[in-house]
């Protein structure tokens, strides 16, 4: 039945993606529906808590990439004309002195067959061939052929330059911190969860984002319950407003306590990102926990991982602990 339930739940998120209402879904398989009304309403809500904008740089960078491709074809038509349009465009100067000299030939034949006397014939014997001078034909220079066209080389677009984000250093004035609200928590002996990156983005019309790579990726959430919390990056980045915060997780690894068998925990995006605002100052350090919680939908058996930003931020408790047991 949970096989059942995982692919029907696949389904209605599709259907609900095509802009179908999850009423419509609950109809088409009622005898699932008291499961799964609580795994879409968890899914709607983490719609509702993401939205993405690509950056304006990466929209002008592939704008540059096309108009560049789209010269170097028009580069290579033009360059691949047949011989005849060619021919035709040669310069009209060596037209004209080509008919200078065939003039010139005709000419000399012509006069040298007037100037040329004529012997008498005798009666009585045969006519002896007398061999006349043979003119000599003037010197063919030979025809000259157009230089080739110069190639030019096909402009390039210059790279979109990529600004490395900040490293971890001594002098820190931010601190990124993960943490967990306790709810279905409790189900699990270990929930371990990977995270790959961590998003900032900077207040303004620009909306850039701060891209952060964690100096703990691997996290074990069963030991963050309630204010405990583990720090992933310490370090320094600009001062300012920043408005939104993410976690790109590559993977999710669950053992329960009660069975000791594994479970997929499903994510709704590959990030879990939350809208709390915050400002980085040079007077202190800013300490971010960030709060996700593992939740079960209904009691169908299936686990779902989303942020809890009533507990993130840079004014939540928190107790540090380090990665030992």
């Amino acid at each position: 039945m949970a096989k059942d339930l995982d692919r029907i739940l696949d389904e209605c998120v599709d259907r609900i993606n095509r802009g179908e209402k999850p009423e419509d879904c609950l109809a088409s398989y009622p005898e699932y529906a008291a499961e799964l009304e609580p795994l879409l309403r968890v899914m709607l809500d983490t719609q509702m808590a993401y939205t993405f904008a690509p950056s304006p740089v990466i929209k002008t960078a592939a704008r540059q990439r096309f108009n560049a491709a789209l010269d170097e074809l028009m580069r290579e038509r033009q360059g691949r004309q047949p011989l005849f349009p060619r021919v035709l465009g040669w310069s009209k100067a060596w037209a004209a002195v080509t008919a200078v000299l065939v003039l010139a030939i005709v000419g000399y034949f012509g006069l040298r067959q007037m100037t040329i006397p004529i012997e008498p014939v005798p009666q009585p014997g045969p006519l002896p061939e007398v061999p006349g001078p043979q003119p000599t034909p003037p010197p063919v220079e030979p025809m000259p052929q157009p230089s080739p066209l110069p190639v030019q080389p096909v402009p390039q677009p210059s790279p979109t330059p990529v600004v490395p984000g900040p490293q971890p250093s001594l002098e820190s004035n931010f601190v990124f911190l993960i943490s967990d609200e306790v709810n279905a928590i409790g189900d699990f002996h270990s929930l371990n969860v990977t995270v790959a990156s961590i998003g900032l983005q900077q207040a303004g019309e620009s909306d850039e984002w701060i891209e952060l790579d964690p100096q703990v990726n691997i996290l074990d959430l069963t030991r963050l319950q309630g204010d405990k919390a583990r720090e992933i990056w310490s370090g320094h980045i600009s001062e300012g407003q920043y408005t939104k915060v993410f976690i790109h997780v590559s993977n999710i690894s669950g053992v329960l306590m009660e069975t000791g068998e594994s479970v997929d925990v499903k994510l709704p995006s590959e990030k879990l990102q939350i809208s709390t605002p915050f400002e980085v100052t040079s007077d202190s350090v800013v300490n971010f926990v960030y709060d996700i919680t593992v939740v079960e939908a209904g009691k169908s058996g299936t686990y779902i991982l989303k942020p809890q930003a009533g507990q993130s931020g840079a004014d939540q408790k928190f107790e540090k602990i380090d990665g030992k047991k």
